[in-house]
């Protein structure tokens, strides 16, 4: 979420500070910014890239590893435009700014598409490999198929790459057709906003309203599949891994449940007598939820048992093997153990405006408005390279892909 402006210069933390946190620094950098009258919205990480976006309409990503500038752009008007968090797929962007939804291409930055927004959107964009949703002010949720570039195209579907201005889909929905626009498939209206992002599964896609209500809907046509009543409004973001979601409400309660074609199969829920405000983390066989003043737990993903509570912690950061990062309400930074949660050490990070939440890796990035960006890791050598949670394991008879998320255990699948 973005934050107000902190006029802070943050220090680079010296090398004996980290080690007492269990952690090195793998690289320091900046990132372009417009000024004293700019700074940095929103920092999130996708993978091994990091996106960072600007209140000027500055985008620029880096490489997570070693920090190097891939590219910046600007999108939108200057100090006008609305923006929300990105939201991305293992080729495309989707980035809004003010009415306009830019599709743009991970590897190189181009724009290669543009559309207006049918409406003033009210949560993030959701998003797979071939669709993505859109919600707006006035209760409506819209789906729609992506373009496809030439390599996305060629990957996807197989074949040999056409020129790169091409774009095509072959879609189960559309026939084969060549399309440079998103294609709208489905639009639903609902009494209340949809105020969190959509979340595409492999069949359907969930969402709820502000009301409470979790719908699950075919991806391809506009037909209900379920839909579940909480007790009280959703106001944290779902999480998923694969076909399994993890749902917050302001009843106190978490739920998880399996979409089975499309049914919401309640497998179990898990009272912690506090508001759930935060996007519960899904690390390996572990779901970190985070209360209101009542601290962060660590629940067991198998049956929502308690595993653990700290006390201090206020928001899941970055885990390892064997230590979870979080940030205390006082914007210090927690190392704990991953076992008991019990804190090993502190480090006072309140200079930094964004502590990044990355649910992907081990990395753990802070970034401030003035735009300084550093990336940390735990020390233990085995984290020289990205260790990667919830992998998808391989289909068979091809190598696993990092990044890819699903399966339930952590594993450390060979490089992207």
């Amino acid at each position: 979420m973005g934050q107000l402006p902190v006029l802070s210069r943050p220090q680079l933390p010296d090398s004996a500070l980290l080690q007492k946190m269990g952690l090195r620094q793998r690289w320091a950098t900046v990132v372009p910014v417009d000024g004293t009258r700019d700074r940095v919205d929103y920092a999130q990480v996708f993978g091994t890239q990091v996106l960072i976006q600007n209140t000027s309409g500055l985008v620029t990503a880096l490489d997570g590893e070693t920090g190097k500038r891939q590219w910046t752009i600007t999108l939108g008007q200057p100090y006008r435009s609305q923006h929300l968090p990105a939201a991305g797929n293992k080729h495309t962007f989707c980035i809004l700014s003010g009415l306009t939804v830019y599709g743009v291409d991970r590897q190189t930055g181009l724009v290669a598409w543009s559309m207006r927004s049918p409406g003033v959107p009210s949560a993030p964009i959701g998003m797979d490999e071939s669709r993505f949703y859109l919600a707006t002010t006035d209760g409506e949720v819209y789906a729609y198929v992506l373009p496809l570039s030439a390599r996305a195209f060629a990957e996807q579907f197989g074949g040999q790459e056409k020129g790169t201005g091409d774009y095509q889909s072959i879609d189960p929905v559309t026939n084969p057709t060549s399309i440079r626009t998103p294609l709208k498939l489905w639009d639903f209206q609902t009494n209340y906003q949809v105020v969190q992002a959509p979340v595409p599964l492999s069949t359907h896609v969930v969402f709820a309203n502000r009301a409470g209500v979790l719908y699950s809907f075919q991806r391809d046509v506009n037909q209900l599949a379920d839909r579940f009543y909480s007790r009280a409004a959703i106001t944290a973001p779902i999480s998923h891994v694969g076909d399994d979601i993890y749902v917050a409400s302001q009843d106190y309660t978490v739920y998880n449940f399996e979409v089975v074609g499309g049914q919401l199969s309640e497998r179990w829920e898990t009272t912690i007598h506090s508001r759930i405000l935060e996007k519960p983390i899904v690390i390996g066989p572990e779901v970190y939820v985070v209360g209101l003043d009542q601290g962060m737990f660590c629940l067991d993903r198998g049956d929502g048992s308690i595993r653990w509570r700290q006390n201090e912690a206020a928001q899941f950061l970055a885990a390892s093997k064997r230590l979870v990062f979080a940030a205390d309400r006082y914007g210090n930074t927690l190392c704990l153990d991953r076992v008991k949660g019990r804190v090993l050490d502190s480090w006072n990070s309140r200079g930094w405006g964004h502590r990044v939440v990355n649910e992907d890796t081990d990395r753990l990035y802070l970034v401030n408005h003035d735009g300084l960006v550093i990336c940390l890791h735990d020390l233990d050598r085995e984290y020289a390279q990205p260790y990667f949670h919830n992998a998808r394991p391989a289909p068979q008879g091809k190598p696993a892909k990092q990044g890819d998320r699903a399966g339930a255990d952590d594993t450390k699948p060979g490089d992207q």
